[in-house]
């Protein structure tokens, strides 16, 4: 079987996580072209990959099987209609999908009109162990759940803030604040351990970074699900100290399950129940896979690869598809509605 061609759009920084993810399933698939504004960066990647460059996104769409946008937020949307409109069968879009609901829902009926398949970026689901933990809330052991409580700290001085993502400065461009941006990551997280969300709420702030963006730096969103489970999330941007990068934890009728991930990316996975406490053994360490957070790590992001490149082979819906990730941004976005800046 040929292998796929794949055209990679954007070249920031998460494009090199997606691209050594690509180099460990280069039997499948192989890098056919690429774009991006800076000639030098998208010729130096060219050559190393022995593809195309091309300044505009368009002269992609006819020489690639599969695209992957892996641009700022608010390019997600028309560069992916765009290409959809251009036939283009098989889109991965970098989360979240769109920065509105209306944006979404257009490319899911386009996407549904022109038989094509859309997987979003939510890679925090190919984490060992969240898949570990997931496996043991599926099985029952613990009973139902009925609540999850998760918190990440990250912080940023402003400077460095405004020089490594000088477009995330404005609403407009980033979708919203951290909860929007870095906090949908959880948000999908918990929609998937506990299900669907019928209400959100937040309140949010402006601190440490009020000078360098519009959105919020700190939010605290409560969640309920639809099996009647209940959920709280705080993110936060603007921290200079912190205990850890992710503290995660689901409350089940029979028991808990608690995952850190601590500073220094090594990781914790306890179990309570009856018998007491339990300290498993994380299926892989976030700390064997890189730092801060577990999902900035290269396996990680084959293991995201894979999936994509199996649902485009096989033509199954893929593990986070366009639905999928419109439940995210939708929690999301109807929380700053119902919420208090």
């Amino acid at each position: 079987m040929a292998k796929l061609r794949i055209g990679l759009i954007g070249l920031g920084n998460i494009s090199t996580y997606h691209l050594a993810g690509l180099r460990q399933h280069r039997a499948l698939a192989d890098l056919s072209v690429v774009c991006c504004r800076s000639r030098e960066r998208g010729e130096a990647v060219a050559a190393e990959w022995g593809c195309r460059w091309t300044a505009d996104y368009r002269e992609t769409f006819a020489t690639c099987d599969a695209l992957l946008l892996a641009t700022p937020h608010h390019l997600h949307y028309p560069m992916a209609r765009d290409a959809l409109q251009a036939g283009v069968r098989h889109l991965f879009i970098e989360k979240p999908v769109t920065n509105t609901l209306a944006e979404c829902d257009e490319l899911i009926a386009l996407a549904t009109a022109r038989g094509a398949s859309v997987t979003v970026g939510y890679v925090l689901r190919f984490v060992p162990v969240l898949q570990q933990l997931k496996a043991i809330l599926d099985s029952g052991a613990l009973g139902p759940p009925v609540a999850g409580l998760c918190r990440t700290e990250h912080g940023f001085e402003p400077a460095d803030f405004a020089r490594f993502l000088p477009w995330a400065r404005t609403v407009a461009e980033l979708g919203g604040g951290v909860l929007f941006s870095h906090g949908c990551h959880y948000v999908d997280l918990l929609l998937w351990m506990l299900g669907d969300v019928v209400h959100s709420d937040c309140v949010r702030n402006h601190t440490l970074l009020a000078d360098v963006m519009e959105g919020e730096d700190s939010a605290f969103c409560n969640l309920v699900f639809a099996n009647g489970a209940i959920g709280s999330y705080f993110a936060t941007w603007a921290v200079r100290y912190r205990e850890l990068a992710i503290d995660l934890r689901i409350y089940c009728r029979d028991g808990q399950l608690v995952f850190q991930q601590l500073e220094d990316a090594t990781t914790r996975l306890v179990q309570f129940d009856a018998a007491g406490r339990h300290d498993l053994t994380p299926a892989v360490p976030a700390g064997d896979l890189g730092p801060t957070d577990g999902f900035i790590s290269e396996p990680v992001f084959a293991a995201q690869m894979g999936s994509w490149l199996e649902s485009v082979r096989s033509g199954r819906e893929p593990l986070t598809g366009l639905r999928e990730g419109r439940k995210s941004i939708a929690a999301v976005l109807g929380a700053y509605g119902s919420g208090s800046k």
